[in-house]
């Protein structure tokens, strides 16, 4: 009987594979396609109302974040603006010192340009 068994396996998978491979060919494709629209559909369809419900309050939330982060930019910006005047300025004062220098030795063609401060974002000349 053992050394039948290879033997039997073997007649037993000639025989149910083909059985196996048509019958789901014939009924997997239409019993797919029922779950899908009786089971997954319904399910979609409700997650996507629940998304859509959602939507507006996602909206406001995703504005409120951007006015924040839009605000703290321009804070960011501000006070680096005003690190960078301060430091102009700092710039200038040192020019003028090393320029009064050369001009009290008469060394004119050496002298030293200061920066020229610009207009802010207020629109106020610094």
């Amino acid at each position: 009987m053992v050394e039948a068994e290879p033997a039997i396996r073997q007649l037993l998978k000639l025989d149910f594979e083909p059985k196996v491979s048509a019958t789901i060919r014939r009924n997997f494709r239409q019993t797919f396609n029922q779950t899908l629209k009786t089971q997954l559909l319904p399910m979609a369809e409700k997650q996507s109302e629940e998304i859509i419900q959602q939507y507006a309050a996602a909206r406001v939330y995703l504005e409120q974040n951007l006015v924040k982060e839009a605000e703290e930019k321009i804070a960011r910006n501000l006070q680096l603006q005003a690190q960078t005047l301060a430091n102009i300025e700092k710039y200038n004062q040192a020019v003028k010192g090393i320029n009064n220098c050369l001009e009290a030795m008469q060394i004119y063609e050496y002298q030293l340009p200061l920066i020229i401060q610009t207009q802010t974002i207020d629109g106020e000349t610094e």
